[in-house]
This record gives structure tokens, C-alpha cells and sequence, in this order.
């Protein structure tokens, strides 16, 4: 059920974990959640919507999702990377975006959901 929160946008190849993803974060208080499953679909959300927050794959089908996020941030967008790769990425370390382990724990969700800056 959606809630009074932000509105978010689900970037993630796996269509299971999307829905999770989306199910996790209105249980957490997102007013409204909608998913790009490709690289293209997400450049397209990103250049048309205006989201609170953006969840980022970091791999989408063997398509880094790097370039999107850096561009995002640097548009003033709020970013969070949900990887199930364990290795650092100093391009969205000097971003500063928050690193977020698969399966995303929901409380870690409603953390980053109660930041004002994400």
C-alpha cells in the first residue's frame, strides 16, 4: 500500500527481485515505486520522470548501470546501488552513493528512505 514517502524508481534486470524490491519499499513508505528492467527503459525513466530516489542494479543483462548513476548524481538525483557483487567501484565511491547488499535488507531500505540527502 503506498505511502506518504518517495517516489522511486527500481532500476533492476531481475524481475523477482524488482518486485521485491517494489514490495519492500511501500512496506517501508514509498508513495510510489515503478521499475526499468534494461538499460534502455531506465535511461528513458530517468531522462523523463522525476523520482526521489533511484535504486540502481549495478549490472543490468552485462551492462554496467554505472554511466546512469553517475549521471543521475550528477544531475542532483538521490542514488542508491543494490550489487550482489562484493568488489568496490571507485567511480561511485567518488560519488558518494550508498552500497547496499542483495537481498536488500528492508530496514536498510527504511534507513536510506528516513535520509534526507539518501
Amino acid at each position: 500500500m503506498p505511502g506518504e514517502g518517495p517516489s522511486i524508481l527500481v532500476i533492476e534486470d531481475d524481475m523477482l527481485i524488482a518486485m521485491g524490491l517494489e514490495d519492500a519499499l511501500y512496506d517501508v513508505g514509498a508513495r510510489s515505486v515503478e521499475i526499468a528492467g534494461d538499460f534502455d527503459t531506465a535511461r528513458a525513466k530517468l531522462t523523463d520522470g522525476t523520482y526521489d530516489l533511484v535504486v540502481f542494479d549495478l549490472n543490468l543483462d552485462g551492462i554496467s548501470s554505472v554511466p546512469l548513476v553517475q549521471d543521475w548524481v550528477g544531475r542532483g538525483g538521490r542514488a542508491v546501488v543494490a550489487s550482489g557483487y562484493d568488489e568496490r567501484n571507485a567511480r561511485l565511491d567518488s560519488l558518494g552513493v550508498t552500497v547496499l547488499p542483495k537481498p536488500v535488507p528492508q530496514d536498510a531500505l527504511a534507513e536510506v528512505l528516513r535520509q534526507p540527502n539518501g
